[in-house]
Formats: structure tokens, sequence, C-alpha cells
């Protein structure tokens, strides 16, 4: 137990420095905000790849893996996918509407871009609705791993971890978010590379692991299961997962903060790779399951309670270390979306137009201490369980309320103010239809968001070709020059 305390203390030692270093840095709204995009091709890889795999993925998916064997290791696959879409289809051209729109966020882009501060506020209203529940969620896997690292409550390793965060997302903004994310990126690699074999090792290799899920149950060496991960879904996440990740402000902000559109094929590279290494972690619940069967009572804990029991110290350390950062680098990513959305993107934009930058700066500092504070106190209420269905939730809303304005207002001129306005309501309301029963419709949330995307797309198109093109004829100029 003494390694797990040394190496957490010097682990959150270097996050507090993190949150000193880059606070001086942060001496105006666009450098809190953006870090002055600023930002070259392996910063932006790590934090890409840290925030896209959270603790929703070490714990959540780690615990949906421990209850449904490899069917819940392979729904993992189209993650993947998830990094390359968002890059090729909207890097290069989101990047170049940011300079030219001078804008921050994706609620800031898309009002900016037809001309309507309801779509601005609205899309931001979205963002905080979704968000604050994954916020929540990720605290709760932040107290999970740090209560079992520390051997401490639950409730004061979700205060520990919870504040150190608040404390460097605050100071820094983005560039706190960003190198952070670095580190944590570093972490989490070494944690898995050192830590994934000798697991593996311990428990007799991959044939012996199988061997143990099979006598449990062989559907848990199947590819499905009939109940959550059956075939349909499976491959339904495979349409699902780009179209979140288009839509997802914590992950299409960094093409926001990248210097040159330009070095979008390294990033590629860089994010693939540590996306592989991060993933392969999920493995872990897999083989918790084959160890215990079904002996714990929290699947969320069956990574941690592996590693305790089968790792020497200092690796054990070293993977809940990773877990922890996993939580960090999402969670930081969540709250500066959240706080953008509600200082730069609703109270700067929409009523507040003429603020002093240095206020705006106090302001956007504040609102991420309440922020914080709020999320904190809803994980000690009630912690949600499987993190990573509410994660999916929150993605499939998002991307089934606005993924259709953004993708197309990146491609055409022919969208229109209108048809935005009229568009993101009405497909955010069509997801929570379909996807809560009402009126005797249900999907699975995989299916709700992709139904949910689509609609958001066709209902975008089609009313643009009715409806009158109302944008002006300054901020159609500069669309004109991007497209």
């Amino acid at each position: 137990m003494v390694w797990y305390w040394i190496i957490g203390l010097m682990y959150a030692g270097v996050c507090v420095y993190l949150g000193f270093y880059t606070g001086k840095k942060a001496t105006s709204t666009k450098s809190y905000l953006i870090g002055d995009r600023s930002f070259g091709p392996f910063v932006i890889a790590c934090t890409w790849a840290a925030t896209w795999v959270s603790a929703s993925c070490f714990l959540g998916a780690g615990g949906l893996s421990y209850r449904y064997g490899w069917p819940g290791l392979v729904s993992l696959v189209p993650w993947l996918g998830g990094l390359v879409f968002p890059l090729v289809v909207a890097g290069k051209r989101l990047h170049l509407f940011t300079d030219a729109l001078n804008v921050v966020s994706i609620a800031d882009y898309l009002g900016t871009r037809v001309d309507s501060k309801f779509v601005r506020s609205f899309v931001s209203l979205i963002v905080i609705g979704f968000y604050v529940p994954v916020i929540m969620a990720q605290f709760k896997g932040a107290g999970v791993a740090t209560a079992a690292l520390m051997n401490i409550p639950y409730e004061w390793a979700v205060l520990g971890a919870g504040l150190i965060i608040v404390f460097y997302n605050t100071m820094g903004g983005f560039r706190a978010d960003a190198y952070s994310d670095v580190f944590q990126s570093l972490v989490m690699a070494l944690a898995v590379i050192i830590a994934i074999p000798s697991v593996i090792w311990a428990l007799g290799g991959f044939n012996a692991i199988n061997l143990k899920l099979a006598a449990q149950d062989p559907g848990l060496i199947a590819f499905t299961e009939p109940k959550l991960f059956t075939l349909e879904n499976q491959l339904l996440a495979f349409l699902f997962v780009p179209g979140v990740a288009l839509a997802g402000p914590i992950y299409t902000v960094r093409f926001q903060v990248m210097r040159d559109w330009r070095i979008l094929k390294k990033v590629l590279i860089y994010a693939a790779i540590f996306s592989v290494l991060f993933n392969f972690v999920v493995f872990m619940g897999v083989a918790a399951r084959a160890e215990y069967g079904l002996t714990l009572k929290n699947a969320d804990m069956a990574i941690p309670t592996l590693v305790m029991d089968k790792l020497h110290p200092i690796l054990g350390a070293l993977l809940i270390i990773g877990i922890l950062a996993a939580m960090m680098s999402t969670t930081d990513s969540l709250m500066l979306v959240v706080g953008t959305a509600l200082a730069h993107d609703i109270l700067k934009k929409s009523y507040w137009e003429n603020i002093e930058d240095r206020r705006m700066l106090m302001i956007s500092r504040t609102i991420m201490i309440l922020i914080g504070f709020i999320c904190l106190f809803l994980a000690f209420v009630k912690p949600p369980p499987f993190l990573s269905l509410l994660l999916y939730f929150g993605l499939g809303g998002m991307g089934a309320s606005f993924l259709g304005p953004l993708l197309l207002t990146l491609y055409s001129k022919k969208i229109t103010k209108t048809a935005c306005v009229i568009a993101i309501p009405l497909s955010l309301v069509f997801y929570i239809v379909i996807y809560f029963k009402q009126f005797g419709i249900g999907f699975s949330v995989w299916k709700a968001g992709l139904i949910g995307m689509v609609f958001s797309i066709a209902v975008t198109y089609i009313l643009s070709l009715i409806t009158k093109q109302t944008i002006s004829e300054e901020t159609m100029k500069k669309v004109s020059k991007v497209i």
C-alpha cells in the first residue's frame, strides 16, 4: 500500500505543478480557452487520445467486459474508427473556419456560421445538459480508482481527485488540459505496456483465461451476446461512434487549437498508437471475469480488484494511476467545454459582448470552479453505475441534436439559419422520444443515437431546401473563402 501512496502523491504533485505553470501563461480569454492555437502534432495527438479514452473505458468498459466477457471488449473496436473519421472529414475545414470566423467552440462556430444567437445558446445548453452527468460519472471513476489505490473511503477519494482536477483546470484552462494530457498519456501508455502482459502471465495466458470463461458460460468467449452486445448493436456501433466523435465538442475542439491543419496526418498516426494501447487495458475486465466469476458486487471495480490482487504493488499503483489519468484527461476537457459554453458562448456572446477581457477571464475561472463543485456534489449524492452507458447516452444526444448542422455547414453554403434553428431542437426531442420509449417506441443507446443523427442530417438538409438564406453577406464571404 505504501507504493500506492508514493506514486499517487507524485502524480498529484505533477498535476498541481502543471496548474501553477500553465496558470501563468493564461493571461487572456483566448489563451485560457484555446491556448492561443499554438499546439503541435504530438500534443494534439496526446490530448485527443487521452480524452477519447476515459475512465468510462478503463472502469465502465472494464465493468461491461467483466459482466459480458469478450462481447464487451469487441464493442470497443469501432472506437478506433472514431479517431479517424473526424480528422479526415472535419479536421481541416473546422480549423480553417475557426480562424475565419474567430470562434472558440462548436456552439460558437454554429452560432456564428448561421448568424444565430439562439443556435449558439441552445447548442451550449445541450452541451451542458449532456456533459454534466458525464463529468459526474468521471468523478465516480476517480473515486473508485483512488479508493482502491489509497484504501480510503469513496467519498474522500472523490473529493481528493476532484479538487486536484478543478484546481489545475481552473488555473490553466486549455493549456493545462493539453499539457496534463501529454503527461497522462505517457503514464497510461507506460502502465499498459508493463502491466497488461504481467496480468496475462499471472493468470496463465490467453488460453487459460478463455477456458475459465467457457466453463462459466460459452457466451463469454463469443463476439456477441443476446441482450446488450447483439450483432445488430455491434454493427451499429461502427456507424454510431464516428458520428458522435464528430459532434463531440471535447474532441473537435482539438482541431480549433492546432497551429496548422497540415499536422493532421501526424496527429492521426500518434493518436492511433496511443488509442490502441489504451483500449487494450479493457481486456483486464475479461480476465477478472475468468478469475472471479460473478463474485464482485461492483462491476466497475473489476480492473482495480484484479490489479491489486495479481500485480506487484509498484505495477498495480502504476496501472491504477493510469486509470486516474484517463479520468482526469477526459474530465478536464469536459469541464473546459462546459465552462466555455456558459462563460463565453452564452454569457459573453449572447448578453455581454463588450465585457473587458480581464473580467471575462476571471468569470471563466469562477464558472470552472462552480462546475467542478456541482459535479463533485452530484458524484457524492448518487454515483451512476456502468459509466460507459452514461457516456454513450450523452454522446448520442449531442450527435442526434446537431451533427446535421455541424457537418453540412462545413461543406455547403446553402444551409440556412432557419433550418438550423428548427432542426436542432426538433432533433433533440426526437432523440429523447425514441430513447426513453415514449409512445411505445424504444431503442438501444446506439440505435437511438444513430437514427437521431440521420434524422438531424436529413431534417437540416430538407429545411435548407425550402427556406430562404438569411445569413449576412459578411459571414457568407468568410464561408465562401473556406469552402
